[in-house]
């Protein structure tokens, strides 16, 4: 997979979206998916949460509770939040495998532990009430 990744500036990598998939674990309701939020300082060096435009071009939302595979079928272990720049209209029901659409970029970050954010285009439902199995266990 490393071989297969361009590496764009800094630790970006662009994707295509065939090389990650990802299984719902449970139902995400559209509200549930959140604008990616962050703490910056303000012109009086006061902390302030506020939506996280800059880094990713624009807002993108966070899909909570996702089993996430590499390419080779291998569950990426490590912390891993997925985003996408078009949330989706309506709910994803649990045990939904998701497909990422459009542009994807991955980048690793190590704080505590190591960690990667993935950025898509959007989400499609490629299979609705599927058996995650391994998926999730792996």
């Amino acid at each position: 997979m490393a071989n297969e990744m361009k590496e764009l500036h800094g630790a970006v990598f662009e994707l295509t979206p065939d090389m990650i998939s990802a299984v719902s674990l449970d139902e995400i309701e559209v509200e549930d998916m959140t604008p990616k939020t962050r703490n910056v300082k303000d012109d009086t060096s006061d902390k302030r949460h506020r939506v996280d435009d800059e880094r990713f071009g624009g807002t993108v939302y966070k899909l909570p509770g996702l089993a996430v595979r590499d390419c080779r079928r291998k569950r990426i272990r490590d912390h891993v939040s997925v985003f996408v720049r078009q949330r989706p209209t309506t709910a994803i029901p649990e045990m939904t495998q998701l497909k990422l659409t459009g542009h994807v970029l991955l980048s690793p970050y190590a704080v505590d532990d190591l960690g990667f954010t993935i950025v898509a285009d959007g989400v499609e439902v490629v299979a609705a009430g599927v058996s995650a199995g391994r998926h999730a266990n792996e």
